[in-house]
């Protein structure tokens, strides 16, 4: 998982994805894994399997907070507005840690 969230952050998405694939297939139930399969499928523009993998991984994980914001995201640009306003809601509902929230959305390089 560890290699694929790097290569996915260095922009080597396409690397990246056989990796998390491969870290889902060992352990179904891996949550970061259907995230950052997730994060990596919206980055390609896949976006029902971006929102297939956060689904997943809300599943496994309902207080994983960034799943609740990337499948909002993507539930927008797939013009399922009312599903992504419930999703956005209930990651607005959810506490705010500013420094994993710096990490996440910042720049490479930046953290």
């Amino acid at each position: 998982l560890t290699m694929g969230q790097a290569l996915a952050g260095l922009g080597e998405v396409d690397r990246a994805l056989g990796l998390l694939q491969r870290a889902l297939q060992i352990n179904p139930q891996y949550a970061a894994a259907s995230f950052e399969l997730g994060k990596a499928y919206q980055t390609q523009g896949r976006l029902s399997e971006a929102a297939e993998m956060y689904e997943h991984c809300l599943k496994q994980n309902p207080q994983h907070k960034y799943a609740h914001y990337g499948l909002g995201q993507v539930y927008l640009r797939l013009r399922r507005t009312d599903e992504a306003r419930e999703v956005l809601a209930r990651f607005q509902q959810m506490p705010h840690h500013r420094q994993l929230e710096y990490v996440f959305f910042a720049p490479p390089g930046t953290e």
